[in-house]
C-alpha cells in the first residue's frame, strides 16, 4: 500500500468513525446529556475535522490530476461527504449547548437582580492563576489561563475581574497597570492595555529562539545536562509551534543545534547511531530519544549522590546498615567505621591485610559491598598514593616490585615484522597515572557538520596521526594512507589549521588510564583549558605530532602542584606531567596499532611509515642499549 492509498484509508476512517459517534450521541439518555458531555463531543468532532482537513489537503498537492480521475475518493467526493455531515452533527451539538446557556442565563439575571445590593459583601471565588512578570515567554500561558477563568467567567463582573487582574500581575506587568483603580470602568481599558503590550508574537518567537540557540555547551557527559538540554528544547519547541510556526519542518536544523551542544562522547555515540544510513536525514523523534536512552544509561552506571562532597575526606559509600547511627564495625563490633577503630589499628599491617581480604572490605576505604574498581572514594593511600587504604600499606607487596620494574627496559626492535605494534613499557608504567596533554577540536568533515576529536599533543612525534573511525565519520578520502584535516579551535574562534595525517586502525589506550582528582590542581582554576575533560579516561581520535604543536603554541606557562606545567596554546592550555609520582625518568607509552594498508606501493610506504615512527618516537636510552642493537621507547 502506497502513501496515497494509506491517506485514502485514514480519511475513510475518519468518516466512519464520525457517523459512529453521531449515531451513538443519540442513542446517548436524557441524564447523560450535559453541558460537559456535548462541549466533550464538539471538541472531538473539531479535531476530527481539522485532521481531515489536513490529510485532504495533501492529497490534493500530491495526487496529479490523471490519478484523480481514477480514485473514488475524488470521484465520489468523499470529502463534500463528510463536511456535509460533520455541519449535521456539530449543529445538533451546538443547538444544544445554546439551550443550556440559555437556561443559565435566565437563572442567574434571576439570582442578580434578587442579590443586588449584597455584591459588595459577597465573598470573591477562590481561584488560583499564576502571577505574570512581564517575562513575554509567559505570556501566552497565563493569557490563556486568565482569559478563560476570569476574563468569559460569566459569574463575574467587571469589578472582580480588574481584582484578579490587578493581583495576578507583578514585576513590570505590575507597574504597567498601576494607573488604574480596580473599578469595573476600569477593567476593559486595562485588560486591553496589557495586550497591547505582551500579546506580542514575533518578540516571544524571538525569546524562544534565543533561549534554544543559547543553551551551553555540556562539557563533560552528564546525566542532569542532557536531560536539561533536552526538556529545554522540548519546551521551546511546544512554545513555538503553540505561535503556529511549523516547528515540525525543522528537524535538520533543530538536531544540528542540540547536537552542537553535546559533550564529545555523546555526540560520538550519536554519530554512530545515525552512520549507518547516511543518506537519510534522522528526524528529531530519533535524536530525542537516543538522548532519552542516554541519560538514562547513565543515570544507572553513576547515579547521582546528591550528599557526596569531593572535598570532604569524610564522604565514603553508603553501607548496607543505612545511616551513619546503624554503622557497625566489622572488627569490634561498636558502632564506627573500620578505619577509626582504634583495637584495629593496633593489629600488625599483615594481619590487617588478611583480615580485610577475609571480610571482602574494600581495599581503598574499608568499606564492604563493592571491590575496589568500583570505589568511588578519590583519597588513595597517603605513602603511595596506591589504590589502597593507608592502614595497609605494607602489606600490599609492591614497592620493591615496582622498584625493579622502574629499572626494566623495554624495547622495539627494527626487525619487527609488524608495523608498528603496540609498544609497551613495564607493568608499572601502565598501572601509573601519566598526564599527557589533549585538546578538543572542531573537525570540519566533507557535508560541513563539524566533529569534536579529542587530540594527543605529541611534540616528540614527527607525524600526526588519525584514526579510521574519525576519518570515516568525516567522510575524508585516503591518498597514500593519509588524509586532509581542516581543524578548528574551540579555544581561539579565528584560528583554523590544515593538518594531513596518517590513518590508523584506533589508539589501544585511554589517556588517562584512570580518572584524576582535579582538586590537585588550585592553582590552575582560572585558566581555559584546551580539554575540560583532561581528567576522565577516554579515547584519543588524533595525535598531532612536532608540525602542529609549533603552529600552535602560545605565549603562557604556568605551574601546578607538583611538576604539573600548564602550557598555553591557541587550542587553549594544555597540561602535562605526571600525577601520581614525581620521578621524572618515568617512562609513558602511548599504544599505536598497524597503519592501514594501501594497494599501491605497499612495501614502500609501510618501509616509509616506519621510519618516521622510528625518528619521531623511539631513540636510544643508553650506550649500551644502542650498541646492542636496540631501540627503547622514549617520547618526550
Amino acid at each position: 500500500m502506497n502513501t496515497t492509498e494509506k491517506l485514502i484509508a485514514i480519511q475513510i476512517d475518519s468518516l466512519e468513525t464520525m457517523e459512529k459517534a453521531h449515531v451513538n450521541y443519540k442513542k446517548s439518555p436524557k441524564e447523560r446529556i450535559t453541558p460537559g458531555y456535548v462541549q466533550g463531543r464538539l471538541e472531538t468532532l473539531e479535531n476530527n475535522y481539522k485532521e481531515f482537513k489536513s490529510i485532504h489537503q495533501k492529497l490534493i498537492t500530491t495526487v496529479s490530476e490523471e490519478d484523480k480521475c481514477k480514485l473514488s475518493y475524488f470521484t465520489e467526493d468523499l470529502y463534500d461527504t463528510f463536511e456535509e455531515r460533520y455541519y449535521i452533527y456539530k449543529g445538533e451539538l451546538k443547538t444544544v449547548l445554546h439551550k443550556f446557556s440559555t437556561e443559565t442565563r435566565d437563572n442567574k439575571t434571576e439570582n442578580r437582580s434578587n442579590n443586588q445590593a449584597s455584591i459588595s459583601d459577597m465573598k470573591l471565588p477562590r481561584i488560583t492563576i499564576p502571577m505574570f512578570s512581564g517575562d513575554y515567554t509567559e505570556w501566552q500561558s497565563f493569557y490563556d489561563l486568565f482569559t478563560t477563568l476570569i476574563h468569559k467567567n460569566n459569574s463575574l463582573n467587571d469589578v472582580q475581574r480588574m481584582h484578579y487582574l490587578k493581583v495576578s500581575l507583578k514585576g513590570d506587568a505590575e507597574i504597567l497597570l498601576r494607573q488604574f483603580p480596580i473599578t469595573g470602568e476600569n477593567y476593559i481599558q486595562a485588560w486591553t492595555t496589557l495586550k497591547k503590550r505582551y500579546d506580542n508574537k514575533r518578540y516571544i518567537a524571538n525569546c524562544h529562539f534565543k533561549r534554544f540557540f543559547g543553551q551551553k555547551a555540556i562539557v563533560q557527559e552528564s546525566a542532569t545536562a542532557l536531560k536539561q538540554l533536552l526538556d529545554t528544547s522540548v519546551e521551546c519547541l511546544n512554545a513555538l509551534k503553540n505561535l503556529s510556526l511549523p516547528t515540525a519542518e525543522w528537524d535538520a536544523i533543530v538536531i544540528h543545534v542540540i547536537v552542537s551542544k553535546l559533550d564529545p562522547e555523546t555526540h560520538k555515540h550519536w554519530e554512530k547511531l545515525v552512520n549507518d544510513d547516511m543518506a537519510v536525514f534522522p528526524t528529531f523523534e530519533k535524536l530525542k530519544s537516543f538522548l532519552e536512552n542516554r541519560f538514562r544509561t547513565l543515570e544507572m552506571v553513576d547515579p547521582v549522590n546528591k550528599n557526596h562532597n569531593p572535598t570532604n575526606p569524610k564522604t565514603f559509600h553508603v553501607t548496607a546498615g543505612g545511616d551513619s547511627g546503624d554503622i557497625q564495625c566489622a572488627f569490634c563490633q561498636e558502632r564506627h567505621h573500620i578505619y577509626k577503630c582504634k583495637q584495629f589499628a593496633n593489629q600488625a599491617v599483615d594481619e590487617r591485610y588478611v583480615f580485610v581480604k577475609k571480610n571482602r572490605l574494600c581495599f581503598n576505604c574499608l568499606i564492604p559491598n563493592h571491590v575496589v574498581k568500583r570505589c568511588k572514594q578519590w583519597k588513595s593511600c597517603q605513602l603511595c598514593k596506591g589504590r589502597h587504604h593507608s592502614l595497609i600499606h605494607q602489606s600490599i607487596k609492591q614497592t620493591n616490585n615496582d622498584q625493579r620494574q622502574k629499572n626494566k627496559k623495554v624495547y622495539m626492535t627494527t626487525e619487527d615484522s609488524k608495523l608498528a605494534a603496540p609498544v609497551r613499557s613495564s607493568r608499572e608504567d601502565r598501572v601509573r597515572n601519566i598526564l599527557l596533554p589533549t585538546a578538543l577540536v572542531d573537525v570540519a568533515s566533507e557535508c560541513g557538520q563539524p566533529l569534536v576529536c579529542r587530540a594527543l599533543i605529541h611534540k616528540g612525534s614527527q607525524t600526526s596521526f588519525v584514526t579510521s573511525r574519525v576519518a570515516e565519520l568525516l567522510r575524508k578520502k585516503t591518498a597514500n594512507g593519509k588524509v586532509d584535516l581542516q581543524i578548528s579551535s574551540r579555544y581561539t574562534p579565528d584560528f583554523t589549521l590544515k593538518v594531513n595525517a596518517y590513518v590508523i586502525n584506533s589508539f589501544n589506550d585511554n589517556m588517562p588510564a584512570k580518572k584524576i582528582n582535579c582538586n590537585i590542581l588550585p592553582q590552575l582554576d582560572n585558566i581555559k583549558l584546551a580539554d575540560p575533560t583532561f581528567n576522565t579516561p577516554s579515547e584519543i581520535d588524533i595525535l598531532f605530532g612536532a608540525d602542529v604543536f609549533g603552529k600552535i603554541i602560545d605565549c603562557g606557562l604556568k605551574r601546578g602542584q607538583g611538576n604539573i606545567i600548564a602550557q598555553c596554546t591557541l587550542l587553549g592550555w594544555i597540561l602535562t606531567d605526571d600525577i601520581n609520582t614525581n620521578s621524572a625518568n618515568l617512562q609513558t607509552t602511548i599504544s599505536c596499532p598497524s597503519i592501514l594498508q594501501v594497494k599501491e606501493g605497499k612495501a614502500r610506504f609501510k618501509q616509509k611509515i616506519m621510519e618516521e615512527m622510528l625518528a619521531s618516537r623511539i631513540r636510544p636510552l643508553n650506550a649500551k642499549a644502542k650498541n646492542k642493537g636496540s631501540i627503547f621507547y622514549n617520547p618526550m
